[in-house]
């Protein structure tokens, strides 16, 4: 069978695998409801792409740009999460010992795990251009539909954009491999970076080294509005954006100048990204992983010391006590909290935590914290899950009182950890007086590990949670408080209520879908 027939078979299978499981779902349900989002009526209260207080009006030619420049930025905060676990899967699953013994070379088989990855990105882009067509009739005042200026920025723009995110996701399994705490941290910082640069940049040409694909779009959107109104380096907003009604100026954007350049940067980053798959290949390991020894190796059995036979008597055995309290389940899931991951990594945790006790307060509340808190995503992620992939759920749903003590002590255990890890910020809010705040940041922490035990069970695994979280700690640095779960930008009794009220919603789903489980045994 050529290479060719291989790997259509393989990225078939892999696909309809992804696509037909639970979070892909899910993960097209999120789209549609952001989708619907990225273009505002013209009386709401917020916006997505806006050049400092010019919006464009919702035309065919404005609803496709904005779709396109924040599904491009969208699908950059939750695709990786989505599609960063094949060769994970390959490896778990033994198809990568099949893989291994077939004559497909490293990068052929890195080449089709990224256009999996493209695929499942891909039928996510589409179903935005469909919510963007939709649009079009639900916000627009007129029908005019020009199909180049339509298709364009999602042609141009968003599909080689997840093109290079698909390679990334691939890189990153390869050169990590089991380091998924500092796979999740590396991208973080890379897409940081990667926004940060080419968004402040006011250089023309900065789109060359963009990766998603929007410089070049915005640029032309501020030139327009610069001609029309005579506003000279207004910035670019891009995001949920809140403000009040009426301060919004309207203007009408009438398409962008498409030029060679920017199609040819779009190519030199896809070829870009086949470059680095080639180097990858290299550093592969093609499922040639040695298994983790635990312990010290087994003695030969002709070194093992003849043992005569124990007289063991049920007289002789201490007297059972049975303790059915919920403190020692706690200690356990605490050590198991601990103990997952590599060791030295707490030492990044520590480092982190003596520094929010005295940098400035304001910074450390908006970016220290919601930082130590999301280096911690792979610890709560399988926090009610973990039984499951251990096959080790049978036994906790038997065990006495499962959800008063098991499934509680889970949420106590972690909520602990939250608490812990906040309390450079407690103490300090505490001590400034400002006891609401200082509360919010509380209740936030218990909230976060609810949410991650309530998707845990509801999904069944740990990729909802890692997406959400991802997308919150992006959203709140990014000053969006909309998603503020710690109280950095509004600390009130309304606010808290609302939060303890998220709290117990969060918590009394858990329950109720554990109990179904366990029922359903």
């Amino acid at each position: 069978m050529s290479y060719t027939l291989r790997a259509q078979s393989m990225i078939k299978a892999d696909f309809l695998q992804r696509s037909r499981s639970y979070i892909f779902l899910m993960t097209l349900l999120v789209s549609v409801c952001f989708a619907y989002t990225f273009v505002p009526p013209m009386n709401a209260i917020y916006t997505t792409v806006r050049v400092g207080k010019y919006v464009g009006k919702p035309d065919a030619v404005w609803i496709a740009h904005a779709t396109a420049i924040m599904a491009s930025t969208f699908l950059w905060l939750i695709g990786f999460y989505v599609v960063s676990n094949g060769i994970k899967r390959d490896r778990d699953t033994g198809v990568g010992q099949i893989v291994a013994t077939t004559s497909i070379t490293n990068f052929q088989y890195l080449l089709t795990k990224t256009l999996s990855n493209f695929l499942i990105l891909a039928s996510i882009v589409s179903l935005i251009m469909v919510m963007a067509v939709a649009l079009v009739f639900l916000r627009s005042e007129s029908y005019h539909f020009d199909i180049i200026q339509f298709t364009f920025p999602y042609l141009l723009g968003v599909f080689p954009s997840i093109f290079c995110l698909s390679a990334i996701a691939v890189v990153f399994e390869v050169w990590f491999g089991r380091q998924v705490v500092l796979m999740n941290i590396g991208f973080f910082f890379l897409f940081v970076a990667l926004l940060g640069n080419v968004n402040v940049n006011t250089n023309p040409n900065m789109f060359w080294f963009d990766a998603l694909g929007t410089k070049f779009l915005m640029n032309n959107i501020s030139q327009v509005v610069e001609q029309q109104f005579q506003s000279v380096n207004e910035k670019v907003n891009v995001g949920f954006i809140f403000g009040q009604k009426g301060t919004f100026q309207y203007f009408t954007y009438q398409g962008t100048t498409w030029t060679w350049a920017y199609a040819l940067s779009r190519l030199l980053w896809i070829v870009g990204m086949l470059g680095v798959l080639f180097l990858t290949a290299f550093r592969f390991d093609r499922f040639d992983t040695p298994p983790a020894v635990v312990g010290k190796p087994k003695k030969a059995e002709k070194d093992i010391p003849k043992r005569t036979p124990l007289d063991i008597r049920l007289a002789n055995l201490p007297t059972v006590s049975p303790a059915f309290g919920i403190l020692p389940l706690v200690r356990t899931e605490l050590k198991l909290l601990l103990r997952k991951g590599a060791r030295w990594f707490w030492l990044v945790n520590l480092g982190l935590w003596v520094a929010l006790w005295f940098i400035p307060l304001p910074f450390a509340h908006l970016f220290g914290l919601p930082a130590l808190l999301f280096l911690q995503v792979n610890r709560w992620a399988d926090l009610s899950t973990k039984e499951r992939f251990h096959d080790t759920h049978y036994f906790m749903y038997a065990a006495y009182k499962p959800l008063q003590r098991v499934l509680l002590s889970q949420i106590i255990a972690g909520a602990l950890l939250a608490v812990v890890l906040s309390l450079p910020m407690i103490v300090r809010f505490a001590f400034e007086g400002d006891i609401l705040r200082a509360l919010s940041i509380v209740v936030g922490a218990k909230l976060l590990v609810s949410v991650a035990v309530m998707s845990g069970i509801v999904t069944g695994g740990t990729r909802f949670f890692e997406i959400v979280f991802f997308f919150l700690t992006y959203m709140l640095v990014s000053g969006a408080s909309v998603v503020d779960y710690l109280g950095i930008f509004q600390a009130n009794l309304a606010y808290l209520g609302v939060q303890i009220g998220l709290l117990v919603g969060s918590l009394g789903i858990a329950f109720a879908m554990r109990r179904q489980e366990i029922q359903g045994q």
